[in-house]
């Protein structure tokens, strides 16, 4: 069979429209990806934050604990001062 002038380029335009949507979806696939990884290390972003405020609140807590007894010491010491 002889080939018209349309055929090439009916086929070439099917292909074309082929490789459109095999791009489309690879670009929506590749985005998915990216949005679930974006997702997944805000995540973990956000347990660092956590655990990082939550020890950081815990060594405030000994400190302050640390600082209160330093201060009823002295206030011992300050007590057994004799002021005439």
């Amino acid at each position: 069979t002889e080939l018209t002038d349309e055929e090439p380029s009916q086929d070439a335009e099917r292909r074309l429209e082929q490789a459109l949507t095999v791009s489309e979806k690879d670009v929506k696939d590749a985005s998915a990806g990216v949005l679930k990884d974006l997702k997944r290390f805000q995540l973990e972003k956000e347990d660092d934050l956590k655990r990082y405020m939550i020890a950081y609140a815990k060594c405030h807590i000994h400190w302050a604990k640390r600082n209160v007894e330093t201060w009823r010491e002295a206030k011992e010491e300050v007590e057994k001062i004799d002021v005439r």
